[in-house]
C-alpha cells in the first residue's frame, strides 16, 4: 500500500529494500509518516551512512512506559468539564498576571479545582495507568 504493486511500481530488493520502476511516478503512494512497521522497505539508493546513524539513534531512544497510554475520560466527563471551566476562570488570569495577590489566587484556584473534582479525575487516571502498566 505504501509503494504500489510489487513488480509494477517497485521491485523488492532483499527483505527490506526496494527500487522504483518507471511506473512508480503514476502511483501516488501512501504516506508512511508515523507508520512504522517491520514491513517497511527502504529505498535501495538511501545512503548506508544515514541508515547507520538512524539505527544508532533508534537504539538510544528511551521509550517511556506510558507513551502509548490514552486516558479514557468517560467516567469523569463532568469533572473534566468542571476542571476545564475552573482553569479558564482562575488559572488563566494567574498565568497572565491579572491577579495581583498571587498566593491568594493560587489558593483560590486550588480550592476551586478540588471542588470541581480533580481528585476523582486523578484517581480514575491512576486506576487506568495501573491497569495499563500491568499488561
Amino acid at each position: 500500500m505504501m509503494y504500489g504493486i510489487a513488480g509494477t511500481h517497485y521491485e523488492p530488493v532483499g527483505d527490506d529494500k526496494y527500487t522504483s520502476t518507471d511506473k512508480s511516478a503514476n502511483y501516488t503512494g501512501f504516506s508512511n509518516w508515523s507508520f512504522n512497521s517491520s514491513l517497511n522497505r527502504q529505498d535501495a539508493s538511501f545512503p548506508q551512512e544515514a541508515s547507520d546513524l538512524l539505527n544508532v539513534w533508534e537504539s538510544t531512544v528511551y521509550h517511556y512506559p506510558l507513551e502509548t497510554f490514552v486516558f479514557n475520560n468517560a467516567s469523569v466527563k463532568t469533572e473534566v468539564a468542571n476542571v476545564s471551566n475552573v482553569m479558564l476562570r482562575y488559572a488563566i488570569p494567574l498565568e497572565y498576571g491579572v491577579i495581583k495577590d498571587i498566593d491568594q489566587g493560587i489558593a483560590e484556584l486550588n480550592k476551586q479545582i478540588k471542588a470541581a473534582g480533580i481528585e476523582k479525575i486523578q484517581a480514575e487516571m491512576q486506576r487506568q495507568i495501573d491497569a495499563f502498566l500491568a499488561k
